[in-house]
């Protein structure tokens, strides 16, 4: 599995979707060791609707 540092990659055209797919991995990596959900990044639906395009 590799670590959040290694699935970045700087693309100014692509940093919205990846942006949204860092936070989406984050938070099911979070989910499946944290009892604390708080820890969770709350995704803003203004990223996740523009990558929908």
């Amino acid at each position: 599995m590799p670590n959040l540092v290694e699935l970045a990659e700087f693309s100014v055209e692509l940093l919205p979707k990846q942006l949204l797919q860092l936070l989406q991995i984050y938070n099911e990596r979070v989910a499946a060791v944290e009892i604390d959900r708080s820890m969770q990044i709350e995704i803003p639906s203004s990223l996740i609707r523009s990558t929908s395009k």
